[in-house]
């Protein structure tokens, strides 16, 4: 029995385009699209780094307030600082101030 099997491997192994030997490499893994596409962009390097061309949006907040409980309000200010670091041109900021999202109903 055990020479069969060794007999049935040994042909696999030689016979072209089959058994372990026509099998991808384990190395080579297939390379999401996304990923790709930043790799040409700059933006990622091959081992996964940011690349040259890799950037971050910056913003900063400095908020006041005053809370005033006998009236049961709260007033305050804000101000935002935006830094554009990207290659586009932004033609709108958008920002969502959800009202009273702690109150009943």
């Amino acid at each position: 029995m055990r020479a069969i099997v060794l007999t049935v491997l040994l042909v696999l192994a030689l016979a072209p385009g089959q058994g372990p030997a026509a099998a991808q490499p384990l190395d080579t893994l297939p390379v999401p699209h996304a990923y790709r596409r930043a790799l040409e962009a700059g933006t990622r390097a091959a081992n996964g780094e940011p690349g040259p061309r890799y950037w971050q949006q910056h913003v900063s907040y400095h908020i006041r307030t005053r809370l005033q409980p006998a009236e049961n309000r709260v007033s305050g200010s804000e101000r935002i600082t935006y830094t554009n670091r990207s290659p586009d041109t932004l033609t709108e900021i958008v920002l969502n101030l959800p009202q009273n999202v702690f109150a009943p109903g």
